[in-house]
């Protein structure tokens, strides 16, 4: 079986389950886009597997926290909104029969020095600094990972330091929590799929996870197909219309 991980190429991932994609493979969605929804009925005829994997924050104001163009995006606006579904969108999903997952409540981030951030990844330092010449000597210096994989440096007080081992579990913990509580609350059951934001765990992550009963967790072991090269995708194309599996 192969996971194949989307977030704007719909398109793709319907090509791929045309050409004779293998029915046990899954496509996992990303962040909860309207490109999904825009493309629903299709997904949901489907033999695949289909998920869609929600990040509270972001169904919940309709944008990354400080309203920032996410690089993948380029449906900016939707129905005078943003470029994620609501909670409606997604409850129609399900009403289709498209597997909805979490995503973790705010897919933060923190630093890791020595790592500089790529320009197109600019963005998520948004939430850890406004200050413009601070985020451009950060950017330099610093990559950025997902608070639940790594303790990393948190910006306080105009300075960067490192989050204590503590401080990293509590937010684990917490952001876990939250994130299924409100999953459960909202759609009526406790989410039993979860993917890490950006691919990246702990072993913290992952017993929270347990603890609140999760059960598919999904990370690395994707393949992106926003990122593949595109003569690479033709070349699947022609591998499985030729009759070989993946």
């Amino acid at each position: 079986m192969t996971t194949w991980m989307v977030h704007t190429r719909v398109d793709r991932a319907l090509a791929l389950a045309k050409a004779g994609l293998p029915t046990d493979d899954w496509f996992t969605f990303d962040d909860g886009l309207v490109h999904v929804y825009m493309q629903r009925h299709e997904l949901a005829a489907l033999k695949q597997r289909v998920t869609v994997l929600v990040v509270r924050d972001y169904a919940e104001l309709g944008y990354p926290p400080g309203d920032l163009n996410v690089y993948y995006q380029d449906d900016r606006v939707f129905n005078h909104r943003s470029q994620f579904m609501t909670v409606d969108q997604l409850r129609e999903l399900a009403e289709l029969g498209i597997e909805l997952g979490a995503h973790s409540a705010a897919h933060a981030v923190v630093l890791v020095p020595g790592k500089s951030t790529p320009p197109k990844r600019l963005w998520r330092l948004a939430e850890l600094t406004d200050d413009q010449k601070h985020l451009r000597v950060l950017a330099r210096v610093c990559g950025t990972m997902s608070a639940l994989a790594t303790p990393g440096v948190v910006v306080e007080n105009g300075g960067t330091r490192k989050r204590t081992e503590a401080e990293f579990v509590n937010y684990v913990q917490t952001d876990t929590h939250a994130c299924i509580t409100w999953f459960t609350a909202t759609f009526g059951y406790r989410p039993l799929v979860y993917a890490m934001p950006f691919n990246q765990t702990s072993s913290v992550l992952l017993d929270a996870l347990t603890d609140n009963g999760v059960t598919d967790m999904v990370g690395a072991e994707r393949v992106d197909l926003d990122t593949m090269a595109d003569n690479v995708f033709d070349n699947l194309i022609l591998t499985l219309k030729r009759g070989s599996n993946l």
